[in-house]
């Protein structure tokens, strides 16, 4: 059901956090800017110790691994045919991050701290238990030194007719910063051995900030400078409380009561200035009904965010027998995003044109926009062992859906809309012998457009690039086919996937354009069909070597009625293959001295429109561990040999290209 990474048997200095852990585990793909992906889609079901999180999740995933430090991560679950008992979110698969909660006896406590020309982290915890109660709390903050980058962009526009109607380049720089904190309490109580109450609570959050300088040259505009601050904060908070109840007559029965309550607070604030030569001062704006001596433009973006989610669940686990069980459950969420956003632009004149009867342009567009999300949903899942070492989990799910939204100040209405979603699933496995197993499985799972998808808050990067969301998206579907061997020997193991695997309603950013100015928005853009097969493997020589590497490769094969092949005749309709490759050795050198060296590479991805660029990385490490594993010391180097890693992205419309690095 399950491929399970041992972080805590294979961590090295290199791992800094969940971001760098996730880059090591079989079958997941992490880029640049630590976005997750499994098989080739950010669609992941993250889970915290088997348990759902309302902030771990959506556009805030990178951003939240990158706070829990990676000595606190026991392993890694990659569960790539989800069974019933899951919840149907995440259609790429299910990925559970698994803390170290031991059993507390006596007090405790510790603190760790790293430094680097990459980022820097301190973290403190404690716990104390005995027999029946038991506390533990952490804190750390990271703080990442100011980065830099270098920017490039080319676009070209052109008529029907394919003649060239605009071209617009620019250069630039950039350099960013990321300030991240966190903290947790965790509690439980054991009133007898049948009944023990466990609960959490999660507080951190992350500020990130942004300064961007280019300079542009506009067929339409002549040359001009665009000077962008930006602004991102977040604040989250989480409390989680189960009771379990065990039963006397069988281990193995037991009933769970759960309840969630997560509450994000963001704020987003940009700013950007457009000011022109003096040679171009005076050139009409496009799309411009005033005719003056344009000086410069500005934008400015507000947008603050208030999100609520509650959750109740309810599971029960029944044995029939040592060799049949059943699992049955249900569940209720309620979710409430309110964003309240402002976008100012203003159209600064020369003076000569300047006056009381003709003063600067402002344009304002504001509003306060309400998203309603309900999901009700209930499971039946029953697993069995036959004869001849066959083993059967079969289930289905169902889960219904409402969502609606509301802008306060336009008083326009998205009205109610309620779907209804059944998600089946087995998962058949046949033992052949002592260390090989063979698997075939069956899943269908959806993913609900949350927030960054259907934000309407206009966000201008300059005059020419906009983007927005798109309230009318329709849920992905998902179903998915997977044949899999796994054998099990002492030293050595590997595991081979094949798998089928369409997605309908798949979502994607989309560029068009409108007349000088690009604009980015989400789509439901089609079906995708796709072929793919995994592989990883490790070989350890106990107190010498261990090695372990694995690789990935799928097809993207988009068919679209809306985008058809009349436009994207290049990539709609037409097989494109994409792979992953990674590598890791640790070497023991003796005397608690170890040595690591990883590395792994992912090919270009393919959009409907066009490619997001390859990914690689190099790192390599030496630790010092002291006697009983009581502290470590260690020094790691990620490509020292290269002071920037260049992106390229190759998009393509109907009527535009468009190139960026």
């Amino acid at each position: 059901e399950k491929i399970v990474y041992n972080v805590e048997n294979d961590l090295s200095q290199n791992s800094l956090d969940g971001v760098d852990v996730l880059s090591q585990a079989p079958l997941l793909d992490v880029d640049i800017e630590g976005n997750v992906s499994l098989r080739g889609s950010r669609n992941i079901k993250f889970l915290l110790n088997g348990k759902e999180s309302s902030f771990l999740k959506g556009g805030n995933v990178s951003d939240v691994l990158k706070m829990i430090p990676s000595e606190q991560i026991k392993s890694v679950e990659v569960i790539t045919s989800p069974t019933a008992r899951y919840a149907g979110e995440g259609n790429a698969g299910i990925v559970n991050i698994i803390t170290k909660q031991d059993k507390l006896e006596g007090f405790t406590a510790g603190v760790s701290t790293s430094t680097g020309t990459r980022v820097n982290r301190t973290n403190g915890n404690f716990s104390y238990g005995n027999d029946k109660f038991g506390i533990s709390g952490r804190v750390g903050g990271r703080y990442g030194w100011p980065r830099k980058g270098t920017s490039s962009y080319f676009r070209e526009t052109f008529d029907e007719n394919g003649f060239s109607q605009s071209i617009l380049e620019s250069n630039g720089s950039t350099i960013g910063n990321w300030i991240g904190y966190n903290s947790s309490l965790d509690a439980y109580y054991e009133f007898n051995p049948q009944l023990n109450v466990l609960s959490s609570f999660w507080y951190g959050g992350w500020r990130k900030t942004n300064d961007g300088d280019s300079d542009y040259n506009s067929s339409l505009q002549g040359l001009y400078n665009v000077f962008q601050e930006s602004l991102n904060s977040d604040t989250e908070l989480e409390w989680t409380t189960d009771v379990v109840k065990k039963f006397l007559n069988d281990e193995e029965r037991e009933l769970r009561f759960a309840f969630q309550l997560g509450h994000q607070f963001d704020n987003d604030e940009s700013f950007a200035n457009q000011g022109f030569s003096i040679l171009d001062i005076g050139k009409p704006l496009p799309d411009q009904n005033t005719f003056g001596q344009t000086d410069s433009l500005s934008y400015e973006n507000f947008s603050d965010g208030d999100g609520k989610e509650y959750t109740f669940q309810l599971d029960y686990i029944h044995p029939l027998s040592k060799k049949h069980k059943i699992e049955i459950g249900g569940k209720y969420i309620n979710r409430l995003t309110t964003v309240d956003y402002r976008n100012n632009q203003e159209i600064f004149f020369s003076n000569d044109v300047l006056n009381d009867n003709n003063p600067n342009e402002v344009v304002t567009n504001n509003d306060i926009f309400s998203y309603y999300q309900s999901v009700w949903a209930g499971y039946l899942s029953s697993s069995m062992e036959f004869s001849r070492d066959v083993s059967l989990i079969i289930g289905t799910r169902y889960e219904g859906t409402q969502v609606s939204g509301d802008y306060q100040i336009n008083n326009q209405i998205i009205p109610k809309n309620n779907y209804h979603t059944f998600l089946p699933s087995f998962v058949i496995s046949k033992k052949l012998d002592f260390s090989n197993t063979l698997k075939f499985s069956y899943s269908k799972r959806l993913m609900r457009p949350d927030i960054n998808y259907i934000n309407p808050n206009l966000v201008f990067s300059d005059s020419k690039n906009i983007k927005v969301g798109n309230p009318d998206l329709d849920p992905e579907i998902t179903q998915q086919l997977e044949l899999g061997f796994s054998s099990f020997k002492p030293g050595f193991m590997t595991s081979y996937f094949i798998y089928y695997k369409k997605t309908n309603d798949i979502i994607e950013d989309f560029i068009s354009i409108s007349g000088d100015t690009s604009i980015t928005n989400y789509y439901n853009i089609g079906t995708n069909n796709s072929f793919g097969a995994n592989f990883f493997g490790s070989i350890r020589i106990p107190n010498i070597m261990n090695i372990r590497g694995g690789g990935d490769v799928y097809t993207y094969n988009v068919s679209s009625s809306r985008f058809g092949a009349e436009d994207y005749s290049d990539k709609a309709g037409n097989v494109r293959l994409i792979f992953k490759w990674y590598l890791n050795s640790k070497i023991d050198l003796g005397k608690n001295y170890s040595f690591e060296c990883r590395g792994w590479y992912r090919s270009p991805r393919q959009t409907i429109q066009g490619v997001i660029p390859s990914f690689s990385m190099v790192s390599f490490g030496l630790k010092k561990e002291f006697n009983n594993k009581r502290g470590s010391i260690g020094i790691g180097l990620i490509e020292p040999w290269s002071k920037y890693k260049s992106f390229e992205t190759d998009l393509s419309g109907d009527n535009f290209v468009q190139r960026s690095n």
